[in-house]
């Protein structure tokens, strides 16, 4: 399932990225690179939502057509995620 819209939040905490992830670093394994400023609380805020959400056994996996589309996290789960842009 694919999730989208325009939601407001009473009290948002967040981190920002303040890096791009693109120097072939890991999200996962290298969080004190791309994330260096403390949680922002933002009352009120409005924010554009994406997300993703599957049941891991209709996911695809090994070397599936859409395998390589979605992270994985450190233990080898999917990492299906929520993408807020506020």
């Amino acid at each position: 399932m694919l999730v989208a819209g325009t939601v407001q939040w009473q009290r948002l905490g967040r981190y920002a990225m303040t890096r791009p992830p693109i120097d072939g670093l890991s999200i996962f394994e290298h969080t004190t690179h791309y994330y260096t400023q403390p949680m922002e609380v933002v009352p009120g805020a409005w924010t554009y939502l994406v997300g993703i959400a599957a049941h891991p056994r209709t996911m695809p996996s090994g070397h599936g057509l859409y395998a390589n589309l979605f992270a994985r996290r450190p233990d080898g789960d999917l990492d299906l995620p929520a993408h807020v842009l506020v």
